[in-house]
C-alpha cells in the first residue's frame, strides 16, 4: 500500500513539474501574459450557449445603434424643396405615362389578333357554306338526272351488255360527262357495276376504277353540314 502510495505522489510530482514547466516557456516565449490569462479565464467562465446569446445582443445593439445614427443624419439634412418635390413628381408621372403606353400596346396587339383570327374563321365559313351549295347542287343535279325515265333504261341497257362493252360505253362518256357515267355505275346492279370496274383494271386503268369508285361512295353521303 506505501509502494502504491509513493508511486501516485511521484507521478503527482512529475506532472506539476511538467506543467509549471510548460507555464514558465509560454511566458519566457513571449505567449503567455496576464492578459491572455484573463482573456482564456472570461472565455472559458461562460458556456458557449451563453456565448452565442452575448453576441446575438451585441450584433442587435449595434444595428439598432447604426439605424438610429443614420436617422439623426437623416433628420439633420437639409429638407425637400419645392423643386425637388415637383422633380419627383415629374419623374413618377413619367413612370405611369410609360406603363400605360406599355398597356395600350398590349391591348392593340391582343385587338388586331383577335381581329386576324375572327377574319379567318368568316373566311373558313364561306368556304364551307360555298363547298356545302356546290355539293347540294350536284345532288340536286344527280336526283334529276336519276329520275329521268329515259336514265332508268340506260341503265337498264347498261346491266344487260357484255362488261368489256359497257366499260367501253361509259370510258368514251368519261371525257364529257364524268358525273353521268357516275350515275350510271351507281344505278347499275352490284354484279355489272362490279364487273365493269373490273374491265378498267384490267385494261391498265387502276387509277381511273378507284376514283369512279370513291365517287359513288361520295354519293351516298349527306351534305356538309346537313
Amino acid at each position: 500500500m506505501k509502494a502504491i502510495w509513493n508511486i501516485i505522489t511521484v507521478m503527482a510530482l512529475a506532472n506539476l513539474i511538467a506543467i509549471i514547466g510548460f507555464v514558465w516557456w509560454l511566458h519566457f516565449s513571449g505567449r503567455l501574459n496576464m492578459a491572455r490569462v484573463e482573456a482564456v479565464r472570461t472565455m472559458l467562465s461562460e458556456t458557449i450557449a451563453e456565448q452565442a446569446s452575448r453576441e446575438a445582443a451585441e450584433a442587435a445593439e449595434a444595428e439598432a445603434k447604426a439605424q438610429q445614427e443614420a436617422e439623426a443624419t437623416r433628420m439633420a439634412g437639409p429638407p425637400v424643396t419645392a423643386s425637388e418635390t415637383l422633380s419627383m413628381r415629374i419623374e413618377t408621372s413619367e413612370i405611369d405615362r410609360q406603363r400605360i403606353e406599355r398597356l395600350k400596346r398590349e391591348v392593340k396587339n391582343l385587338t388586331e389578333t383577335l381581329a386576324r383570327e375572327r377574319r379567318k374563321l368568316d373566311e373558313d365559313r364561306a368556304a364551307f357554306e360555298k363547298q356545302k351549295q356546290a355539293f347540294e347542287d350536284m345532288r340536286a343535279r344527280i336526283a334529276a338526272v336519276e329520275g329521268d325515265a329515259q336514265f332508268g333504261k340506260s341503265v337498264e341497257v347498261l346491266n344487260k351488255l357484255d362488261p368489256a362493252d359497257a366499260k367501253k360505253t361509259l370510258a368514251q362518256l368519261l371525257t364529257t360527262d364524268r358525273e353521268q357515267v357516275v350515275s350510271y355505275l351507281d344505278s347499275m346492279s352490284d354484279r355489272a357495276r362490279k364487273d365493269v370496274i373490273a374491265e378498267f383494271i384490267k385494261d391498265g386503268q387502276q387509277d381511273v376504277a378507284a376514283e369512279l369508285l370513291e365517287e359513288i361512295r361520295v354519293r351516298g353521303l349527306k351534305a356538309p353540314g346537313g
